[in-house]
């Protein structure tokens, strides 16, 4: 017989020694809830937040971006209506400028038979030598040619004649001056006409033809440099 049973103890791992486990959840039903409700609470607060958190993020974003966009929208509306009034500015030129450009074409038509006649009296005294007098200079325009110019035809080589009279110590120097005088733009074809000694001196007359060079005047439009 064993030493437990003469003593008449049981043994320590006799398993119908151990106390059972027993598990109850003895707390009130309102305090699990609670509980439960507060851990859902915490749940939706862990989920939620970070969303709220980008969407004000975004929202922030979107408000500046919106503020950013509506100032560049302003700057170029700005520019537009600045070119609107730019281009107001450069049509009443443009307007101006073809008025000008019509007034001027009128001109060229009306006068497009003007001879320079001060021109070529101004030239003539200017060519003629310290001893020759000049004492007068006169022209003729040639009749018909502002029509045939308005009609759009050609362009006649002579057109009017163009008369110098004067004095001079001799007729050397008479001949020298009619020499001059012909080679002047608008001037061509010299013809003396008269060359009769007076005194001391010899009063001369010259004849000579006038070129289309010679038309235009203050009218004519400006032909560009080659």
């Amino acid at each position: 017989m064993s030493r437990h049973a003469a003593t008449g103890a049981l043994p320590r791992n006799d398993p119908s020694l151990r106390t059972p486990s027993i598990a109850a959840n003895l707390l009130p039903a309102e305090i699990v809830d609670a509980r439960r409700t507060r851990q859902s609470r915490r749940l939706v607060v862990i989920t939620i937040v970070p969303f709220l958190v980008a969407l004000g993020a975004w929202y922030v974003f979107a408000v500046h971006e919106t503020a950013a966009t509506r100032a560049y929208l302003g700057q170029i509306e700005s520019e537009i209506e600045k070119t609107r009034q730019r281009a107001e500015v450069y049509r009443d030129v443009e307007k101006t400028q073809g008025e000008s450009a019509a007034i001027g074409k009128k001109l060229q038509e009306l006068f497009a038979d003007d001879v320079a006649w001060d021109r070529l009296t101004g030239s003539v005294r200017e060519a003629a030598p310290t001893k020759v007098r000049i004492t007068g200079a006169s022209g003729t325009k040639l009749a018909g040619i502002a029509d045939k110019l308005r009609q759009g035809g050609a362009r006649p080589s002579v057109v009017g004649t163009f008369t110098v009279t004067g004095t001079a110590p001799d007729k050397r120097t008479v001949a020298r001056y009619v020499d001059t005088i012909g080679v002047l733009p608008g001037l061509a074809n010299p013809l003396l006409t008269d060359a009769v000694r007076e005194d001391d001196k010899v009063r001369f007359a010259v004849r000579l033809d006038v070129t289309d060079a010679a038309l235009g005047g203050r009218f004519e439009a400006t032909k560009a440099k080659p």
